[in-house]
């Protein structure tokens, strides 16, 4: 697998289908936003 990290005030992308584990070793604000392509 891949390994990523990001310190603050990183953002990043999470495609949709993900499949993985996420781990927050500090405490972390998140915000969320989903976007669908319509067609």
């Amino acid at each position: 697998g891949k390994t990523e990290e990001f310190c603050a005030p990183a953002s990043f992308l999470i495609p949709a289908g993900f499949n993985g584990t996420w781990e927050a070793v500090t405490p972390a604000r998140k915000f969320f936003v989903i976007y669908e392509k319509t067609v």
